[in-house]
Order: C-alpha cells, then sequence, then structure tokens
C-alpha cells in the first residue's frame, strides 16, 4: 500500500467535519493538542507525526489503516468521541422521560432507511469514478545523489508511547518500518561514492512526489553540498513550537546517523517503543538523559539512558520560504 498525501488530508478534513463541523478547525486542533496553525498543515498536504494520526483516528472513530491508506470500505468503524457523548446524553433524556422512547426509535428508523439509500447513491457514484479515473504513473525513482530524504516530522511536546495508546497492532510494525527505511539509506549511502562538490553551492530546495519511491520517501531536500558532506543525511520537518525561536513549524533539520548528540544541541532522538521521535536540547546526567525543549511553555523530559534508542546531533535547518 502506498501512502498519498493528499488523501490522507482529505480523509483528515472529513473527520473533523464530521466532528467539529465546517469551521470547526480550531477546535478540532485543541483536542488534538496541537496549535491550528500547526494542524492547518494537515490539511493542505503535510502528513502529521504518528502519534498525531492515531489522535485523529481515534477522535473520528476510524482506523489507522483507513486514515494512512483508505483501506476500509467505510470511514467510521467505531463511535466517535462526539457519538459517545451523544449517546449518553439520548440516554439520559430517555431515563428522566420514557414515554419519548416511541418517537424517538421512530425517529432512528428513519435515519436508518436514508442512511441506507445515500450508501447506495454513493457506491454508484465510486463506481462511475474508478471507471473514469486515469492510469497510475509509475513510482519515482531517486537515482541523484543529491537527494536527501525527508524521514517524516518531529513530535512537539512530550514524547508518547505506544503502551500509552488502545491499539491492538500497527505499534511494533510502525517502529520496524522506520528503524529499516533508516538502515537501508545508511547502507545506499555507504556503497555510494561521489566527488566533493563546490561549496560555493548554498541553493537547497524541497522536492515533493506524488507518491513514494521506490525507497517509500515522500519528500526530499535537493542539497547537494550538504549531501556531499554528510552522505547518510536525513532531514525531519518539525512539527510545533517547542523549540521556537531556534526552530519553527514547518522547519527543516537535518541529522546523520554517524553524528550523534553531543551536550546541549539540539538533536533529533527516539526512545524504545516511542511513536515517533522528538527534536530537543540533549543532556546527560550519569545514566539519566535529559531532553530539553526551548519554549519555556514545554516540559522537559527526564529518561534513562537505557531507553534512548538513538539521538542524532542537527546539523543544520532549511527554513522554507513562507
Amino acid at each position: 500500500m502506498q501512502i498519498v498525501a493528499r488523501d490522507i488530508s482529505r480523509r483528515i478534513i472529513e473527520i473533523r467535519q464530521r466532528c467539529c463541523g465546517e469551521r470547526g478547525k480550531s477546535l478540532f486542533s485543541r483536542t488534538l493538542g496541537v496549535p491550528v496553525t500547526t494542524y492547518q498543515h494537515y490539511e493542505t498536504g503535510r502528513i502529521p507525526p504518528v502519534e498525531t494520526l492515531v489522535r485523529i483516528a481515534d477522535a473520528g472513530g476510524v482506523s489507522l489503516g483507513w486514515l494512512l491508506f483508505g483501506e476500509s470500505s467505510s470511514a467510521i468503524e467505531r463511535p466517535t468521541q462526539r457519538s459517545r457523548l451523544l449517546a449518553d446524553r439520548l440516554l439520559q433524556i430517555l431515563g428522566q422521560k420514557p414515554e419519548l422512547n416511541g418517537p424517538v426509535e421512530e425517529f432512528l428508523k428513519l435515519l436508518e432507511r436514508s442512511t441506507h439509500d445515500a450508501a447506495g447513491h454513493t457506491a454508484e457514484n465510486s463506481s462511475a469514478t474508478r471507471a473514469n479515473a486515469s492510469p497510475t504513473t509509475e513510482p519515482f525513482t531517486t537515482n541523484s545523489r543529491h537527494l536527501i530524504p525527508v524521514v517524516g516530522s518531529t513530535a512537539a511536546g512530550l514524547a508518547h508511547y505506544w503502551s500509552e495508546l488502545e491499539v491492538t497492532h500497527g505499534g511494533p510494525e510502525a517502529d520496524a518500518r522506520l528503524e529499516q527505511l533508516l538502515s537501508d539509506h545508511v547502507q545506499r549511502s555507504s556503497e555510494e561514492c561521489w566527488a566533493q562538490v563546490s561549496s560555493g553551492q548554498q541553493a537547497v530546495s524541497l522536492v515533493q512526489l506524488s507518491r513514494p519511491d521506490e525507497f517509500g520517501f515522500l519528500e526530499f531536500l535537493d542539497a547537494a553540498h550538504i549531501k556531499a558532506a554528510y552522505p547518510d543525511a536525513v532531514a525531519w520537518r518539525i512539527d510545533g513550537d517547542s523549540m521556537s525561536p531556534r526552530y519553527q513549524d514547518g522547519d527543516l533539520v537535518i541529522t546523520s546517523p554517524s553524528h550523534p548528540a553531543v551536550s546541549m544541541h539540539p538533536c533529533v532522538a527516539r526512545q524504545r517503543g516511542q511513536i515517533g521521535v522528538n527534536c530537543k536540547l540533549y543532556q546527560e546526567q550519569g545514566d539519566t538523559v535529559l531532553l530539553v525543549p526551548i519554549n519555556p511553555t514545554s516540559v522537559v523530559q527526564k529518561i534513562s539512558r537505557s531507553e534512548l534508542l538513538w539521538a542524532w546531533r542537527i546539523l543544520g535547518v532549511v527554513q522554507l520560504h513562507r
């Protein structure tokens, strides 16, 4: 299955409209625990961090698989938070006024009939759309040696873990997929050799694909001078404001597995069982590692060194024109 950013944004919009209405961006962003300025990017093509994807799926009552791939036939697979609140209110009213049971039952029957009719109409339209769809193109092949892959986003605030979520599957698979992507990238980089480019060429541009390349990446930084200096470099998009003002939401930071974190320098870190990664200042205190935000409103996180899978120093930042 392929992850297509535009399709994910479309499904996020659908969930937001179901939960909070047409003009509910601010309310939905608060439900997710992200700034509305950050959330707006999720509706226009930016893929959220994994922990935010899980929250969106939970808020909408859908599976993570549907949100990422649209793999199920129906968006709503279990009651949403809003639906549960409505059901609780209805039960409370019926408990107080049992004479309303009959009218409510008739109303539910009417809703079931209208839903059934709408589903049949939608199925007909979907068939017509599939018939008229143009064939998909072949995946993009990244044979250029000056492209740095954008692996994903760094989560805002504190790290969160798969164990905190009510998910029966998907966590270990997502962890393994991330580590495999990074491992494969490092292996390919170690097998490639090329001449050092002139340091005078400093232009950097963002390349965005309509579908993943053969290695699973959707975005790249076209930065020959950086790639030449750090062959195994990877980029991460800053999501949130915990490292503001040094790094702003949407900035792209560059790391390399060959350059581990150093004390009191920004890093991208990954913990055992963590959903995604974090961007913070790195500090060691004996057997403890502190991940320190720059934004004073954010919280310092203290973890055991044994729980840290890796931490890579940030080598540079790309601030796109806004």
